[in-house]
Protein backbone atom coordinates (compact mmCIF):
# COMPACT_ATOMS: atom_id res chain seq x y z
CA UNK A 1 0.00 0.00 0.00
CA UNK A 2 2.76 1.82 -0.61
CA UNK A 3 2.92 3.11 -3.92
CA UNK A 4 3.32 0.78 -7.02
CA UNK A 5 6.17 -2.17 -6.64
CA UNK A 6 9.51 -1.21 -8.71
CA UNK A 7 8.50 -3.81 -10.94
CA UNK A 8 5.37 -2.90 -11.65
CA UNK A 9 6.05 -2.18 -15.18
CA UNK A 10 7.32 -5.69 -16.04
CA UNK A 11 4.48 -7.25 -14.10
CA UNK A 12 2.25 -5.53 -15.96
CA UNK A 13 4.12 -6.82 -19.54
CA UNK A 14 4.44 -10.12 -18.28
CA UNK A 15 0.53 -10.22 -17.94
CA UNK A 16 0.13 -8.81 -21.02
CA UNK A 17 2.14 -11.35 -22.84
CA UNK A 18 0.17 -13.93 -21.18
CA UNK A 19 -2.88 -12.53 -22.36
CA UNK A 20 -1.57 -12.73 -25.72
CA UNK A 21 -0.36 -16.15 -25.77
CA UNK A 22 -3.99 -16.94 -24.61
CA UNK A 23 -3.15 -17.29 -21.05
CA UNK A 24 -6.69 -15.99 -18.60
CA UNK A 25 -4.86 -14.68 -15.29
CA UNK A 26 -5.80 -15.38 -11.74
CA UNK A 27 -4.56 -13.26 -9.06
CA UNK A 28 -4.68 -15.33 -5.76
CA UNK A 29 -5.33 -13.05 -2.64
CA UNK A 30 -5.59 -14.72 1.02
CA UNK A 31 -8.66 -13.22 2.30
CA UNK A 32 -8.70 -14.86 5.20
CA UNK A 33 -6.80 -18.01 5.98
CA UNK A 34 -2.63 -18.22 4.90
CA UNK A 35 -2.27 -14.42 6.30
CA UNK A 36 1.03 -14.60 7.47
CA UNK A 37 2.14 -12.52 5.02
CA UNK A 38 1.01 -9.30 6.52
CA UNK A 39 -0.07 -10.59 10.50
CA UNK A 40 3.78 -11.20 10.62
CA UNK A 41 4.31 -7.64 10.92
CA UNK A 42 3.86 -6.09 14.47
CA UNK A 43 1.11 -2.74 12.65
CA UNK A 44 -0.69 -5.32 11.77
CA UNK A 45 -1.13 -7.47 14.89
CA UNK A 46 -4.46 -6.48 15.94
CA UNK A 47 -6.41 -7.65 12.42
CA UNK A 48 -5.33 -11.15 13.59
CA UNK A 49 -7.87 -13.67 15.12
CA UNK A 50 -5.93 -14.68 17.91
CA UNK A 51 -2.88 -12.78 19.00
CA UNK A 52 -0.38 -15.28 19.14
CA UNK A 53 -1.63 -16.43 16.09
CA UNK A 54 -0.08 -15.28 12.74
CA UNK A 55 -2.47 -16.98 10.07
CA UNK A 56 -5.76 -15.60 9.93
CA UNK A 57 -7.68 -12.50 9.55
CA UNK A 58 -10.31 -11.76 12.48
CA UNK A 59 -13.48 -12.05 9.91
CA UNK A 60 -15.39 -9.40 12.74
CA UNK A 61 -12.36 -6.78 12.95
CA UNK A 62 -14.39 -3.64 11.42
CA UNK A 63 -10.78 -2.51 10.14
CA UNK A 64 -10.00 -6.16 7.95
CA UNK A 65 -12.49 -5.56 5.25
CA UNK A 66 -11.45 -2.32 3.90
CA UNK A 67 -8.23 -3.24 3.73
CA UNK A 68 -9.04 -6.55 1.49
CA UNK A 69 -11.37 -4.25 -0.65
CA UNK A 70 -8.61 -1.71 -0.72
CA UNK A 71 -5.73 -4.50 -1.50
CA UNK A 72 -8.23 -6.35 -4.29
CA UNK A 73 -8.90 -3.28 -6.00
CA UNK A 74 -5.45 -2.69 -6.45
CA UNK A 75 -4.84 -6.86 -7.94
CA UNK A 76 -7.77 -5.30 -10.30
CA UNK A 77 -5.65 -2.46 -11.52
CA UNK A 78 -2.63 -4.44 -11.94
CA UNK A 79 -4.18 -6.98 -13.39
CA UNK A 80 -6.56 -5.77 -15.75
CA UNK A 81 -9.97 -7.34 -17.12
CA UNK A 82 -10.39 -10.48 -15.71
CA UNK A 83 -12.73 -13.13 -15.69
CA UNK A 84 -11.90 -15.33 -12.33
CA UNK A 85 -10.39 -13.55 -9.12
CA UNK A 86 -9.29 -16.53 -6.23
CA UNK A 87 -10.11 -15.07 -3.02
CA UNK A 88 -8.37 -18.53 -1.45
CA UNK A 89 -9.91 -18.91 2.24
CA UNK A 90 -9.01 -22.03 2.97
CA UNK A 91 -7.18 -23.95 6.43
CA UNK A 92 -9.38 -20.87 8.56
CA UNK A 93 -9.44 -23.04 11.56
CA UNK A 94 -9.19 -20.60 14.09
CA UNK A 95 -12.67 -18.97 13.08
CA UNK A 96 -14.31 -17.95 16.49
CA UNK A 97 -11.33 -17.92 18.35
CA UNK A 98 -11.64 -14.19 18.99
CA UNK A 99 -14.41 -13.32 21.65
CA UNK A 100 -16.00 -11.32 19.18
CA UNK A 101 -16.33 -14.19 17.02
CA UNK A 102 -16.79 -16.83 19.21
CA UNK A 103 -19.66 -14.96 20.20
CA UNK A 104 -20.97 -14.71 16.93
CA UNK A 105 -20.77 -17.96 16.27
CA UNK A 106 -22.41 -19.44 19.23
CA UNK A 107 -25.42 -17.53 18.43
CA UNK A 108 -25.18 -18.09 14.55
CA UNK A 109 -22.79 -20.38 13.49
CA UNK A 110 -18.99 -21.24 12.61
CA UNK A 111 -20.35 -21.41 9.16
CA UNK A 112 -22.33 -18.37 9.01
CA UNK A 113 -19.40 -16.53 10.18
CA UNK A 114 -17.27 -17.90 7.35
CA UNK A 115 -19.74 -17.66 4.86
CA UNK A 116 -20.98 -14.13 5.60
CA UNK A 117 -16.96 -12.86 5.41
CA UNK A 118 -16.65 -14.25 1.97
CA UNK A 119 -19.63 -13.10 0.30
CA UNK A 120 -18.59 -9.79 1.84
CA UNK A 121 -14.98 -10.24 0.78
CA UNK A 122 -16.59 -11.35 -2.91
CA UNK A 123 -19.33 -8.44 -2.95
CA UNK A 124 -17.08 -5.83 -4.89
CA UNK A 125 -15.41 -8.21 -7.44
CA UNK A 126 -19.20 -10.09 -8.20
CA UNK A 127 -20.58 -6.13 -8.95
CA UNK A 128 -17.90 -6.41 -11.88
CA UNK A 129 -18.51 -9.15 -13.33
CA UNK A 130 -15.57 -11.11 -12.06
CA UNK A 131 -16.23 -14.65 -10.73
CA UNK A 132 -14.33 -15.33 -6.82
CA UNK A 133 -13.05 -18.83 -6.19
CA UNK A 134 -12.72 -20.21 -2.75
CA UNK A 135 -11.31 -23.18 -1.67
CA UNK A 136 -13.53 -25.74 -0.88
CA UNK A 137 -12.02 -27.33 2.50
CA UNK A 138 -14.17 -24.70 5.29
CA UNK A 139 -17.29 -25.30 3.42
CA UNK A 140 -16.84 -29.13 3.63
CA UNK A 141 -15.76 -28.79 7.19
CA UNK A 142 -19.01 -26.37 7.97
CA UNK A 143 -21.70 -26.70 5.70
CA UNK A 144 -24.39 -25.46 7.98
CA UNK A 145 -25.06 -21.74 6.16
CA UNK A 146 -24.03 -22.96 2.55
CA UNK A 147 -27.06 -21.66 1.67
CA UNK A 148 -26.11 -18.12 2.52
CA UNK A 149 -22.71 -18.19 0.14
CA UNK A 150 -23.76 -16.41 -2.81
CA UNK A 151 -24.30 -18.99 -5.42
CA UNK A 152 -21.82 -16.88 -8.08
CA UNK A 153 -18.82 -17.90 -6.05
CA UNK A 154 -16.92 -20.99 -7.32
CA UNK A 155 -15.42 -23.57 -4.88
CA UNK A 156 -12.24 -25.39 -5.67
CA UNK A 157 -11.29 -28.32 -4.32
CA UNK A 158 -7.37 -28.96 -3.07
CA UNK A 159 -8.38 -32.38 -0.90
CA UNK A 160 -6.51 -34.11 -3.34
CA UNK A 161 -5.49 -36.65 -1.03
CA UNK A 162 -9.56 -37.64 -1.00
CA UNK A 163 -8.94 -39.60 -4.48
CA UNK A 164 -5.13 -40.80 -3.77
CA UNK A 165 -4.68 -44.48 -4.42
CA UNK A 166 -8.53 -44.75 -5.46
CA UNK A 167 -7.29 -46.34 -8.79
CA UNK A 168 -8.56 -42.81 -11.00
CA UNK A 169 -7.54 -39.39 -11.96
CA UNK A 170 -9.90 -36.52 -12.03
CA UNK A 171 -9.84 -34.67 -15.26
CA UNK A 172 -11.92 -31.29 -15.41
CA UNK A 173 -13.03 -32.40 -19.02
CA UNK A 174 -14.50 -36.02 -18.37
CA UNK A 175 -14.33 -36.92 -14.48
CA UNK A 176 -12.96 -39.92 -13.05
CA UNK A 177 -10.56 -41.94 -15.26
CA UNK A 178 -9.37 -45.32 -14.40
CA UNK A 179 -5.90 -46.19 -15.81
CA UNK A 180 -7.53 -48.21 -18.80
CA UNK A 181 -10.18 -45.50 -19.59
CA UNK A 182 -7.54 -42.48 -19.51
CA UNK A 183 -7.52 -41.11 -23.51
CA UNK A 184 -3.82 -41.60 -24.92
CA UNK A 185 -3.46 -37.86 -25.69
CA UNK A 186 -3.63 -37.18 -21.82
CA UNK A 187 -1.64 -40.34 -20.83
CA UNK A 188 0.79 -39.02 -23.55
CA UNK A 189 0.48 -35.50 -21.91
CA UNK A 190 0.73 -36.54 -18.47
CA UNK A 191 2.59 -39.79 -18.54
CA UNK A 192 6.04 -37.62 -17.92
Amino acid sequence: FAGKPKNYAAIKAILKEGRTLGLAHIPLLQTLGHAEYLLRHPAYAGLRERPDAIHMYCPLNPAVMPLLHRWIAEYLELFGPIRDFHIGADEARELGACPACKAFAAEHSTSRLFIDHINAVAAPLLQKGIRPLIWADMIIRHPEALERLDRRIALVDWLYDRYAACGTAQFFSGGAKTRDTIPEPLLARFRP
